[in-house]
């Protein structure tokens, strides 16, 4: 279990494991930016909602949601990053949710270092697949939500081929924006990933990774 929890967390974060009943991993993060007796109460209380989503977990992004509506019935509450995960071992696939704040992403990025480490990916291929993943979900946090919280959801699915990422948010981004931050990072995630694929339908953006377990031999 304790492999697969984020390494060199900020020492104010809290994170837990807990193997469930049906095989699956339920992996909780969270963090509270600021510090003092208000912030210790508001990680408490985030730290309870996520607990009690273990015993009957729904998809990582609902338990996040409700770790926001926690936030926003605290008093001038500060930033909280929420990070909740559910690993599935017999498919081969992991769902996280996190949320849309700038604190969220080197929680994930080290999140997935872990996992990666894990797949047995040669250094090239581990440093392609965070920079990329780390890059699309910067963007979402920094453009998708900007007045009011969201949630930005990362799933992986291994086959014997390749591993496939996906990276969602239901924010809304300015035209401006959405040409400017895709575009750039577009171009850097198709110089690290063996498939790029951008999907947008109403308010929901999806961006769709693939990753060739070893680059194909160049002719």
């Amino acid at each position: 279990m304790q492999a697969l929890l984020p390494e060199r967390l900020p020492e104010s974060a809290w994170c837990d494991g807990y193997a469930l009943p049906d095989g699956r991993i339920a992996l909780a993060v969270a963090d509270v930016a600021d510090r003092g007796p208000k912030s210790a109460a508001l990680l408490a209380k985030v730290r309870r909602t996520l607990r009690a989503a273990v015993l009957d977990p729904e998809h990582p992004a609902a338990v996040v949601r409700a770790v926001d509506d926690v936030v926003r019935a605290h008093d001038s509450a500060p930033m909280v990053a929420a990070i909740f995960g559910l690993i599935d071992p017999a498919n081969a696939t992991v769902s996280y949710a996190a949320s849309a704040v700038p604190a969220s992403v080197p929680i994930l990025r080290r999140a997935l270092q872990r996992y990666a480490a894990g797949l047995g990916l040669d250094d090239e291929r581990r440093y392609a697949l965070i920079t990329a993943v780390g890059e699309a979900m910067a963007n979402a946090v920094e453009h998708a939500y900007t007045d009011r919280p969201g949630v930005v959801r990362l799933n992986l699915a291994a086959s014997p081929e390749e591993l496939r990422v996906t990276i969602e948010d239901d924010g809304r981004w300015k035209a401006a924006q959405y040409c400017e931050e895709r575009g750039r990072g577009l171009g850097l995630m198709r110089s690290l990933m063996d498939g790029v694929e951008i999907c947008t339908g109403g308010p929901q953006t999806a961006i769709r990774l693939r990753l060739a377990w070893k680059r194909p031999a160049t002719p």
